[in-house]
């Protein structure tokens, strides 16, 4: 089995990988006004992946000194960083900020936020449950139960209208919240049970099961919970997405261990993995300017195959820059708090 540190190392990867298909298909979405097969694959999972990831890493049994903590954490480094380049981001390019509320997507800011809304209600939960004298098997199956409501809701409640309650569902990002939430509480359930988690990917048959099932979840699209009502059976197929993916990823990660090339890019992953918040947080401006070019011509549709790399090169070098920026605000520690977060 895996040392603790190792196991840090192949999320911080997982989570750096998943941080890039996010700049890529910004990109290509804003930028380029175009699509790839890797960018529409990548779409099913890589939001739900962040979720599941910090559900694994969130998880645990709370009393109140860690439930105060972490919840601070959350408002001080992740929620009110959010606010402050969201801001900054309506200044910067003249949008209204009672627009930007209004909208679902917080123009793209609503994922941080709905993060932090998600996490500490766990916490909050997680020590309610404590303190009725509820133990991790019984926690976890309050939250596998909740995960399978939950996804039943958004399945259920998706393309629906609520009338006057519309606004406040957008400027809560509740759809978003409710979405997200199971691929967190499935996290939570998984982590709670890590030991045997990781034993489990162990087994090489149980990795090729797992392979074979992320490559039907990619053709099926699986992966995206409320796409789908029969095909997502409730969102267990969903789940069984990203369990697929996470042991394709663990397997990949023990034979990249054994090559030089490989332990390079994963460690350039790794130091990824651990800034995904900065690298959110200011993506959006450079690619905002961007976006006032007209980058599609250089991307037409008989283009030569290398062209179809320059959008990924751009997400590259967008994702440098956002790294380069938040390491010259580490010398500024209280600034970078407030806009990016914790140092």
């Amino acid at each position: 089995m895996k040392t603790s540190t190792e196991r840090n190392r192949a999320i911080d990867a997982l989570r750096g990988f998943a941080m890039l298909m996010v700049v890529y298909h910004h990109v290509l979405q804003k930028a380029w006004e175009a699509d790839t097969a890797l960018s529409a694959i990548s779409g099913y999972w890589r939001m739900p992946l962040f979720f599941f990831i910090s559900g694994f890493l969130a998880s645990g049994l709370y009393d109140w000194a860690l439930f105060k903590c972490r919840c601070a954490n959350r408002l001080r480094y992740q929620l009110m960083p959010t606010v402050v380049m969201a801001l900054a981001f309506c200044a910067a390019f003249g949008i209204s900020v009672m627009d930007m509320l209004e909208m679902s997507t917080k123009m793209g800011y609503w994922y941080p936020y709905a993060l932090a809304v998600i996490c500490i209600a766990y916490m909050a939960l997680s020590f309610g449950l404590g303190l009725l004298g509820c133990g991790r098997r019984g926690q976890a199956t309050v939250m596998a139960t909740l995960a399978l409501g939950l996804g039943a809701l958004a399945i259920y409640t998706k393309g629906m209208a609520f009338g006057t309650a519309e606004r406040w569902i957008d400027i809560f990002a509740a759809r978003k919240i409710v979405a997200m939430a199971p691929y967190f509480l499935v996290g939570v359930t998984v982590g709670l049970y890590r030991e045997r988690w990781n034993l489990l990917l162990g087994r090489r048959w149980v990795v090729g099961v797992c392979l074979i099932a992320f490559l039907l979840c990619c053709k099926w699209q699986w992966f995206d919970l409320p796409v789908n009502y029969l095909k997502g059976l409730l969102g267990i197929a969903s789940m069984w997405g990203i369990f697929s993916l996470l042991a394709a990823y663990f397997s990949a990660a023990n034979l990249a261990v054994r090559n030089p090339a490989a332990a390079r890019l994963g460690a350039a992953l790794c130091a990824l993995g651990r800034s995904t918040l900065p690298v959110y947080l200011l993506h959006y401006f450079p690619i905002a300017l961007l976006a006032a070019t007209d980058l599609s011509i250089l991307l037409p549709v008989d283009a030569h195959p290398l062209f179809r790399l320059l959008p990924l090169i751009t997400a590259i070098l967008i994702t440098a820059l956002c790294l380069l920026i938040s390491r010259l605000l580490r010398r500024y520690p209280s600034l970078h708090r407030l806009t990016l977060g914790r140092p």
